[in-house]
């Protein structure tokens, strides 16, 4: 659940949050990932890469899961 790909330390749930899944946000959620873990590349956590594209959604289930917004 909790691992990141080796090209740029990103985890399934920083993709989804890329791309604005709620679906797929929704349920990696159910399986209680590391919700603070930080892009390799960015150092940016799921929540502030939501933020940052505008993707609303996925950052108020991001937020109601418990991730962190200090970063």
């Amino acid at each position: 659940m909790n691992a990141s790909d080796i090209t740029n330390g990103e985890t399934a749930l920083m993709h989804a949050a890329v791309r604005g899944d709620g679906e797929t946000v929704h349920a990696l959620l159910e399986a209680r990932p590391n919700l603070n873990l930080e892009s390799k590349t960015s150092g940016l956590i799921a929540l502030r890469i939501a933020v940052r594209i505008g993707h609303n959604e996925i950052v108020e289930l991001l937020k109601r899961a418990g991730a962190r917004e200090s970063q």
